[in-house]
């Protein structure tokens, strides 16, 4: 059981606008029913964020299917701050057609209250059946209870829903509520079928499908590094007209100069001179928003809360790596890594992207560090998330253009992969050249990440306010105690397994 703190809830009194959930949370408890056959109910914790001046969101923490009633303390685990229950319920009966009431809970969930060490905590629930039927209900730390109308399941396709509003009284049993419809209407998708097939987007929209290209286009995305990886990538999506936010606090030198800057633009910072050069190819509403700001900052964190189609990772150092995995998993986003380099001078090149979704694991767990953690704990500790490292030449033998850009565009077909939903499961995909100038590709998805990961517990589903140096520390610490617990891991599975090149774009 959890041992959170009490802090003063977010908008005490107001229900929650939208619940975001990682659809593997839903995968898992299914997964589960179907495993048992009886009716299951999930238990977390929820946090909640601001998102934007009018709206405030919940996200759901880690989910746990052992009973109620047989939850004890884990000293183990270290205390999370939540604003209070989430429970997931999930039947074989009828679609849930009334709204949850004390009725309900004290027949489903007697027990709920053991989820949390809250005195006075509020709750989420969700309610789902086999045909689909959902109703989602907050109560208030007053009892009162509220319907909540949208739904997000961040994952694949990336799915945000509408759920059906409840109908209470004599005509709730005849009006079955669905698991919701995509935001998009009925109307709005025939428009999008039937758009000019001539236009700037038919290419890219034949290519993905219109509402994934309508997604992709109405969501922002996020980039953590613009060096050469970075540059190609965000020119790539502001061609596309998406919407594209983008940290990098560095500045111009020569050794950059073949990336997407110009000559003129040495010695500036990076983002402003991508931002100079890229703005002319936007088009209006979806131009980029590149800044010298380094992830380790606080404003990072609120900068990423808002980009919905996920982070994507490009950078030099790995306590930068350790910063985005971080507000990544906080905020519920997709978020892809991206590293390449050489085995030595003239070498051959090797290139590892990971897909990691919400819920299904983080840098740490999947693939590991291509240094042993108690070295980047020490990085971390003085503060070294400030761009490229001053000795990254002894790091890496040097890197060429075709890989780094090849590398980044990859990264960016699984992302568009992800949201047209043939992307599943987290991956680890490794791409080697062969001395006879072969490409060897191996791919690892991951569709459990480890239960006992401290990096994913401490930060999954938490808000930004929580993501601070000091725990920061703290969670690699507990993952040092962890891989030394545990012992070695297979390949891809484990922090124990530390990736060569991780780290590196």
């Amino acid at each position: 059981m959890n041992h959170p703190s009490s802090p003063t809830p977010l908008g005490e009194g107001a229900p929650p606008d939208v619940l975001v959930l990682p659809l593997a949370a839903l995968e898992d408890l299914i997964t589960a029913r179907a495993a048992t056959g009886t009716t299951r109910l999930a238990h977390g914790l929820y946090s909640l964020q601001p998102r934007g001046p009018d709206q405030t969101v919940a996200l759901a923490g880690p989910l746990d299917m052992r009973p109620l009633a047989a939850l004890w303390p884990d000293p183990r685990r270290p205390p999370r701050a939540a604003e209070g229950v989430l429970l997931l319920h999930l039947s074989d009966g009828t679609p849930p057609a009334a709204p949850a009431d004390e009725a309900w809970l004290l027949q489903a969930a007697p027990a709920w209250r053991l989820a949390t060490t809250l005195l006075c905590p509020a709750l989420l629930v969700l309610r789902l059946d086999r045909q689909g039927g959902a109703l989602l209900d907050w109560r208030s730390l007053q009892g009162a209870w509220h319907p909540v109308h949208r739904l997000e399941l961040p994952g694949s396709r990336q799915r945000q829903l509408r759920l059906a509003a409840p109908v209470r009284g004599a005509a709730a049993a005849a009006a079955p509520a669905g698991l919701g419809a995509d935001l998009l209407s009925s109307q709005a998708m025939a428009a999008l079928e039937t758009q000019d097939p001539t236009d700037r987007d038919s290419r890219q929209r034949g290519g993905l499908g219109p509402l994934a290209h309508h997604r992709l286009r109405h969501g922002t995305l996020g980039l953590v590094g613009l060096g050469r990886t970075g540059a190609s990538v965000a020119a790539t999506a502001v061609r596309l007209g998406w919407q594209v936010l983008g940290l990098d606090p560095d500045v111009i030198e020569t050794h950059n100069l073949d990336a997407d800057f110009l000559p003129l633009h040495e010695g500036w910072p990076k983002a402003r001179a991508l931002q100079k050069s890229l703005g002319p190819l936007a088009r209006p509403g979806a131009g980029p928003d590149l800044r010298s700001l380094s992830v380790a900052s606080p404003a990072a964190g609120s900068l990423m809360a808002h980009c919905d189609l996920g982070l994507l990772t490009m950078v030099d150092n790995l306590p930068s790596l350790v910063w985005a995995a971080a507000w990544a998993l906080a905020t519920l986003r997709l978020h892809v890594c991206v590293a390449n380099g050489l085995d030595g001078e003239g070498g051959l090149a090797e290139t590892e992207i990971r897909v990691l979704l919400p819920g299904r694991g983080c840098p740490l767990c999947v693939g590991g560090l291509a240094e042993p953690l108690p070295q980047v704990l020490a990085q971390l500790a003085r503060g070294e998330a400030q761009g490229t490292p001053a000795d990254f030449r002894s790091q890496r033998p040097g890197s060429v253009r075709s890989v780094s850009v090849s590398a980044g565009h990859l990264a960016l077909r699984a992302l568009e992969q992800v949201v047209q939903g043939r992307l599943r499961s987290s991956l680890f995909r490794r791409l080697r050249e062969t001395a006879e100038g072969g490409l060897q590709v191996q791919d690892q998805p991951v569709w459990q990440a480890s239960d006992g990961c401290p990096f994913c517990r401490q930060f999954q589903g938490v808000g930004t306010a929580q993501v601070t140096h000091r725990r920061l520390l703290a969670a690699l610490e507990a993952c040092i105690a962890w891989q030394a617990a545990e012992g070695p891991r297979p390949s891809g599975t484990g922090p124990a397994t530390l990736g060569r090149i991780a780290g590196r774009a």
